[in-house]
């Protein structure tokens, strides 16, 4: 009952996902991104998460300069897809 509660979490072998950043270690271990881009994306996963958590003041916290750092990762990241 639990794991169809769950189900949209769970992968097709019915385990549960890996953490986000076992998936970016992954893929800069494959080559896929850099070491660099896979610890800005930690950062500003971590930035998210105290955002949301109520730890950081977003007024105070996100300037024109952050926002367009994860703009340019977003689209790094967009373009490995294409």
């Amino acid at each position: 009952m639990l794991a169809r509660e769950y189900k949209s979490h769970l992968t097709v072998t019915g385990e549960r996902l890996p953490p986000p950043m076992t998936c970016f270690i992954g893929l800069v271990n494959m080559g896929v991104i850099s070491k660099k881009i896979g610890r800005e994306i930690d950062y500003y996963r971590t930035l998210r998460n105290k955002l949301v958590h109520g730890e950081e003041d977003s007024i105070n916290t996100l300037d024109k300069k952050i926002i367009d750092k994860i703009k340019s990762i977003t689209l790094q990241i967009k373009n490995l897809i294409d």
